[in-house]
């Protein structure tokens, strides 16, 4: 669907915190190594509210 956010990791479930469990509209499938492109490039938005790794 246009507009899903089901395939964004939740940052808040990846440090233990999320309080939505299976009701959140992130992806729960574990820890994520993924980079955060727009951070390697200095140009991330969101900055310690980014789900990717910094």
């Amino acid at each position: 669907a246009a507009g899903s956010v089901s395939n964004i990791p939740c940052k808040f479930f990846r440090n233990g915190k999320c309080q939505a469990g299976s009701n959140c509209v992130f992806s729960h499938l574990g820890p994520t190594d993924e980079r955060c492109k727009y951070f390697l490039k200095g140009q991330c938005k969101f900055g310690r509210r980014c789900a990717l790794m910094h």
